[in-house]
């Protein structure tokens, strides 16, 4: 077990910040699937958005903007701000994961009702196919040989 007297302040900021990455509420929630979803470890996360890792801290301890509030773009900047990383790269990877997630979210197509559960999801796909399927149906096929040309 560690000693609490011997960590620093930067340890126990990692290690809050290591429990809050379970917790949606936070922006350790955004970066530990962000990480997944790129595939990325702490250290090649840290490069891509060029912060240290005290501002790694910082930025996971966050209260994560969100998506749907007006104050989406207000919140991010401030983060962006306090923790002094790119704005735009902090919209990306919030933006990514929500999208992501909302994604997850959708039933499988894998269901025993494949059919049904394509068309409720994706309904003006089913109705572009159909569309494609009646055209072909009705096309003229000029390359079907027919008894006369067989003489």
């Amino acid at each position: 077990m560690t000693n609490q007297k011997s960590m620093t302040k930067q340890d126990l900021l990692s290690n809050f910040a290591l429990r809050l990455a379970s917790d949606d509420q936070f922006m350790a929630s955004v970066i530990r699937k962000y990480q997944q979803q790129e595939r990325l470890n702490l250290s090649e996360f840290m490069n891509r958005f060029s912060i240290s890792e005290s501002q790694l801290s910082r930025l996971s301890l966050c209260k994560r903007p969100s998506s749907e509030a007006a104050e989406f773009r207000k919140q991010v900047k401030q983060i962006a701000d306090y923790i002094g990383v790119e704005f735009y790269s902090l919209v990306s990877m919030i933006r990514q994961v929500d999208s992501l997630d909302a994604l997850s979210q959708l039933p499988s197509l894998e269901s025993t009702d494949q059919a049904t559960s394509s068309t409720q999801i994706f309904p003006a796909l089913a109705a572009a196919r159909d569309h494609d399927e009646l055209d072909t149906m009705h096309e003229p096929q000029d390359d079907i040989e027919t008894d006369n040309d067989i003489e």
